[in-house]
């Protein structure tokens, strides 16, 4: 519409110089052939002197909510900007969707602005925020720049909340542990109650099983590997792991990883040690869960996991909370 007006103010300028010749209409058309030059020079200084970045590298959103991710924008020169358009994209995992945003926002000279895009996701995981890019406009609106295409990126964490519904089951856990027993799925090994590091008995080595575990002697023996069962302090250490490998249901994956962190929380709100059984590359690390921020930390990495359920605990007493039929409460 800007366009469309200039050009039929130049286009009167151009019909009202020959019929008046004089220096007012002179001036008016030669004002109307050099605007654009003017506008256009004040864009390209304006886009040198644009600043961009992003409020944080990345924020934690709960399940069912938005969080704010803020892209703060300077303009160091003496020009203002009527008018910057940012386009973000947003691709949510696991479910692969993909979101496009746009707001707008008026930069005055020498200001920084904020611009603020809300995100959420309806199922656990990681949200991946790029600004395609930044459109800035000249005061008229004659003349428009693409800037930072694709260059600022932040992330979103979906994680879930504490559900009070799983503070029973943590206390059944803590309160049965010795009615429990935490069986390697992969093998026959067996933790059993009893003082940290005694031996309980015997059994043929197992892929996974620790080489210090070995006891020579009844080895050369059986003519076979054998190594040491040993017994755990029940109420001592626990590793909780989930099976988060079933990504086709959302929703079920969704009900694992809130059992998970769940069970952690209200076990550690027993006083007990908990860990949580972390994805590093092909093999899990035992991730302890202290205070508030391991809650936050750990949540988003198995937010975008999905990993199957660790196998073997070492020094812990193995919990697989995937459901509460494979618990056996």
């Amino acid at each position: 519409m800007v366009k469309l007006i200039y050009l039929l103010l130049l286009a009167a300028a151009a019909l009202f110089y020959p019929l008046y010749e004089d220096k007012l209409s002179y001036l008016t058309l030669v004002s109307l052939i050099i605007l654009p030059f003017i506008m256009l020079l004040q864009l390209i200084i304006s886009a040198v002197f644009l600043k961009c970045s992003t409020a944080a590298e990345s924020i934690n959103v709960f399940k069912g909510t938005e969080g704010e991710v803020c892209i703060r924008i300077a303009n160091r020169s003496v020009f203002p900007l009527s008018n910057t358009k940012v386009r973000v994209k947003a691709v949510y995992y696991p479910t692969g969707e993909t979101k496009y945003y746009t707001a707008g926002v008026p930069l005055p000279a020498l200001r920084t602005e904020t611009v603020t895009i809300n995100v959420g996701g309806e199922h656990c995981g990681k949200v991946d925020i790029s600004v395609e890019y930044i459109r800035i406009y000249d005061l008229l609106r004659l003349f428009s720049v693409k800037l930072y295409k694709k260059k600022l990126s932040a992330a979103a964490y979906v994680i879930p909340k504490v559900s009070e519904r799983y503070r029973e089951l943590a206390a059944s856990i803590v309160k049965n542990s010795s009615d429990i027993s935490c069986e390697d799925s992969s093998s026959d090994k067996m933790y059993v109650s009893g003082s940290p590091g005694d031996v309980c008995g015997f059994r043929e080595f197992s892929p996974g099983d620790r080489a210090s575990l070995i006891h020579h002697k009844l080895s050369a023996r059986f003519d076979c590997d054998m190594v040491k069962i040993l017994s755990q302090e029940n109420s001592s250490r626990y590793l909780l792991t989930a099976d988060l490998s079933d990504c086709s249901d959302h929703n079920v994956r969704d009900e694992r990883l809130e059992r998970l962190m769940s069970c952690a929380y209200y076990m550690r709100e027993e006083g007990v040690t908990v860990y949580v059984a972390a994805p590093v590359e092909s093999d899990f690390s035992a991730e302890a869960f202290s205070d508030d921020s391991d809650y936050f930390n750990i949540a988003r990495v198995m937010s975008e996991s999905c990993c199957t359920a660790a196998d073997r605990a070492d020094g812990c007493i193995l919990c697989d909370v995937t459901s509460k039929e494979d618990m056996g409460i």
